[in-house]
């Protein structure tokens, strides 16, 4: 299993990378279901599983991390929320969480929905807790960017391989 971070061309993904301040836009977990590559992600549409070869079409990879330290089964967690609505409003308190950020606050994502999902957020359903990942459980999934997600793999080669 390894998380995926990814960029586009499109204007959400502009949008997304110049408020984070991010090189990564999205990011997925990537398994292989009968041997063929798939994304689990929070994406438009909702939570679902898309063709690895399908997305990167119109996605350039920006890092692929192993995950050393969350078994495979936890991918359970992140399944249940197959199907759950992307939360396209919540995204916008992004926005927010960020701005505040950049001056030393920390607030609630004040758009967020307990009934929706973003990309970040379903990654973290992996290891909500903590136990696997340590530094995710000093994560809340409300304000945790890709970019947030990024900076954890790359700074922990304990936890996180580079593909």
């Amino acid at each position: 299993m390894t998380l995926v971070f990814l960029t586009s061309r499109s204007w959400i993904s502009s949008a997304i990378r110049w408020v984070t301040g991010s090189e990564a836009s999205h990011v997925a977990i990537c398994l292989e279901l009968q041997g063929i590559p798939v994304f689990l992600h929070a994406t438009v549409g909702g939570v679902q599983v898309s063709l690895r070869s399908k997305m990167m079409l119109g996605h350039s990879l920006v890092a692929e991390y192993e995950c050393l330290t969350i078994p495979k089964g936890y991918v359970v967690g992140a399944a249940a929320h197959l199907g759950d609505r992307y939360d396209y409003v919540g995204i916008f308190g992004f926005a927010l969480v960020i701005a505040a950020r950049r001056i030393g606050r920390r607030i609630r994502n004040p758009f967020a929905s307990p009934r929706a999902e973003v990309c970040s957020e379903l990654v973290l359903s992996l290891d909500p807790r903590g136990e696997c990942v340590p530094p995710w459980a000093f994560l809340d999934p409300e304000r945790t960017t890709p970019e947030d997600l990024l900076e954890v793999c790359r700074g922990r080669i304990d936890l996180f391989a580079r593909v």
